[in-house]
């Protein structure tokens, strides 16, 4: 568990995650705070409109849409460290589309690039995939079959 614990995990395996949102005006119309309790970030403006995005503020789809991104890549990087493949560098582009009142989630497309000593471009593709399922897993994400995937393994 020493690697774990490095990545964030007690000793236990397990990581407990705090977040807090505050309605300031006309829940859920208004605008709302949200803060984590690492204090990674203040107190960000948070709109559930779906109207056109302000600079100023997120919502709840780009939050959900950065949480899947920055888990793709590290279940990512586990994966090929576990397979002998150092990756130098990850990024992945998440584009989420949500529709209705209820926040459906309609389309969902992430796009992995990477640098990755030793690997071959299929080899990239499979663990990108294998990642997917394992973050749809353990995130509750339900139809990763349905979330196109994308992977363009750079140079290293």
């Amino acid at each position: 568990m020493s690697g774990d614990t490095a990545a964030g995990l007690g000793d236990t395996g397990r990581a407990v995650r705090r977040a807090t949102v505050s309605w300031l005006t006309q829940p859920p119309r208004g605008l709302a705070r949200v803060r984590v309790g690492s204090a990674a970030f203040s107190a960000v403006p948070l709109d559930f409109s779906g109207e056109a995005p302000d600079p100023e503020v997120t919502s709840p789809g780009e939050l959900l849409t950065a949480a899947h991104c920055g888990a793709l890549a590290l279940v990512l990087a586990r994966i090929l460290e576990r397979n002998g493949t150092q990756a130098r560098e990850l990024t992945v582009d998440g584009t989420y589309t949500f529709e209705g009142d209820w926040y459906s989630v309609t389309d969902r497309s992430l796009e992995v690039r990477g640098r990755v000593e030793g690997s071959s471009p299929d080899a990239f593709e499979q663990a990108a995939h294998d990642a997917l399922e394992q973050c749809a897993d353990s995130l509750g994400l339900a139809g990763a079959d349905r979330v196109r995937l994308t992977t363009k393994l750079l140079s290293a």
